[in-house]
């Protein structure tokens, strides 16, 4: 089983087909390591199993180091390294198993930041660049309210869009990502440019006003798990980033991150289906014009 990341930067990326031998690309490291992060994310509640899914997971992580289009990115590798002491780190520990499950949880988001967001898979950062989550990067300089990725089964569970605003001009406009909206069911929750948050409307006072979804603040990142999605959104550096953790919805998410079906060719798909090359076109038919800037 893979799973899928996104990201603002965004990351995201799903897959389910069977392991191949990797490349050594950017995206391979991805997928590979997506694969051992989500499943460790779902976790298990026998902690036997969850120490063989951080050794998998660890063991990933050395096999990308190796791979030589990343030897000579020092900061990503300084990561990695990083991130394997502190699984070998944990697995060394004496901890109780509830002590034991607490401390995965920086040691992912810590991975999640530092490694699958380096990665820039699937993901949108600064004009914006974009890179849907099968790798296919491009660049969009869009205004107001976009469609980033939602889910487009028979039973939707979630639906996240973007907000772009004007920077500079120069001698073209050029435009970021200043604000994030993800509605689950009845509940919609804003992340703002300065990290404000509001819920349907009203500034988030406590995680007890939210019913669909779990929101954790770290420093400058906001961290929200929701059915099928975690999502982390960094308002002051005007980035995301998602990991899809619900193996069934690959192909079955769209928007301006594509579809999610391990193939990059097919990516640009419109709001009405139709496939185009041109990115004006795919990207245009995402506004949401039903709301304005």
């Amino acid at each position: 089983m893979k799973c899928l990341t996104l990201f603002f930067v965004l990351l995201c990326v799903i897959d389910q087909s069977p392991a191949k031998a990797p490349a050594g690309t950017e995206a391979d490291a991805l997928r590979i390591l997506t694969r051992s992060f989500v499943l460790l994310y779902k976790g298990s509640d026998n902690r036997k199993e969850t120490e063989d899914e951080l050794r998998a997971l660890q063991n990933h992580l050395r096999e990308v180091a190796s791979f030589p289009v990343l030897k000579n990115k020092a900061e990503l590798q300084s990561n990695i390294e990083k991130a394997d002491k502190r699984i070998e780190v944990l697995l060394n520990s004496r901890v109780s198993d509830r002590k034991f499950k607490i401390n995965i949880r920086p040691i992912q988001h810590f991975i999640a930041r530092r490694v699958l967001m380096w990665l820039r898979f699937g993901g949108l950062k600064g004009d914006p660049h974009f890179t849907t989550f099968d790798g296919h990067r491009y660049d969009f300089q869009g205004l107001c309210w976009y469609t980033l990725v939602k889910d487009c089964s028979s039973v939707p569970d979630f639906d996240v869009k973007g907000r772009f605003e004007e920077r500079y001009i120069d001698p073209e406009v050029k435009t970021r990502t200043v604000e994030v909206m993800i509605t689950v069911g009845t509940e919609t929750i804003n992340l703002k440019e300065d990290d404000s948050i509001y819920v349907n409307g009203k500034p988030l006072i406590s995680n007890d006003q939210l019913k669909n979804m779990k929101l954790i603040k770290e420093d400058d990142e906001i961290i929200v798990t929701l059915p099928g999605l975690q999502a982390t959104w960094s308002g002051p550096n005007h980035a995301m980033s998602a990991t899809i953790t619900e193996p069934l919805k690959k192909g079955l998410v769209c928007g301006l991150l594509g579809n999610a079906d391990g193939d990059p060719d097919n990516d640009f798909k419109k709001f009405d289906g139709y496939r185009t090359d041109n990115v004006d076109d795919f990207a245009n038919s995402w506004k949401v014009s039903s709301m304005t800037c």
